[in-house]
């Protein structure tokens, strides 16, 4: 790749078809649209399939599931798989009730391993409790994780095999693919607004659009995540913070276009 990821980006203007919660929704497309891609914001099951065929980037995020959400998933799921659409899944809340870990469990049996399809770039992206408790273990019907990244990273052997990268984000970033790498946190500003990890997931599918390997891909979303939050001074509080930080997106990515 000749230009930085960032002009790339900016070049592709890649179309990022996102399936999330209702909590999050304009934070994700402004993000999006901060650095370049183009967010496509939809949750009916009638036109998921069709909107994954067109898209360049699929991400997947299973907060606040409901049963007809759930028929999104799948046929977007289905989708990305069958027209090799790059794809990045989110898991909010798995850890926090039996009902969104079956949600999420549910969409994992549903993608092959590696061995049986290795073209489909698919990442996967969560707390430390949220990626634990798809290792089986319990629920600990709380959404904040209680626990660290190195040791959420010790319980991913039934994911390593399925996504070409892991994701657990909480104080630091660790990605687990290939290799593991570790990246310090941003700000202590993001743990008291919602939607930073759900705009993380969102940035890396924009990213797996470009020529660069899944692994990447993804460090170079939690790079720039924790750069542009790094970049606000002194914020009024919580809400000044994260419009602050969709400006820092944009002045990060674009500053080489204007």
């Amino acid at each position: 790749m000749e230009k930085h990821p960032y002009q790339e980006l900016h070049k592709k203007n890649p179309r990022v078809y996102v399936l999330t919660n209702d909590v999050t929704r304009k934070f994700i497309a402004d993000a999006l649209l901060a650095i370049g891609a183009k967010p496509i914001m939809g949750i009916a099951p009638e036109e998921a399939f069709e909107l994954t065929s067109y898209s360049d980037a699929l991400c997947l995020n299973l907060g606040t599931p409901t049963k007809e959400k759930f028929k999104s998933y799948i046929k977007a799921l289905k989708s990305g798989m069958k027209n090799n659409i790059p794809t990045s899944i989110d898991i909010p809340g798995a850890s926090a009730s039996h009902y969104r870990k079956d949600i999420s469990t549910q969409i994992i049996k549903q993608i092959p391993n590696l061995t049986n399809n290795q073209e489909w770039p698919r990442v996967i992206h969560g707390n430390p409790s949220e990626i634990i408790s798809l290792s089986g273990n319990e629920v600990v019907s709380q959404i904040d994780s209680i626990h660290t990244v190195q040791e959420a990273s010790l319980h991913t052997n039934n994911l390593k095999d399925i996504f070409h990268s892991i994701v657990i984000t909480g104080p630091q970033t660790l990605i687990k693919g290939d290799s593991t790498t570790l990246i310090p946190g941003g700000s202590p500003y993001m743990s008291y607004c919602s939607g930073f990890g759900c705009v993380q997931t969102a940035l890396m599918a924009a990213f797996l659009t470009l020529p660069i390997q899944a692994t990447e891909a993804c460090i170079l979303a939690a790079q720039l995540m924790f750069c542009a939050a790094k970049q606000i001074k002194a914020p009024n509080g919580p809400r000044d913070f994260q419009n602050k930080f969709i400006d820092h997106l944009f002045q990060i990515t674009y500053k080489e276009h204007l």
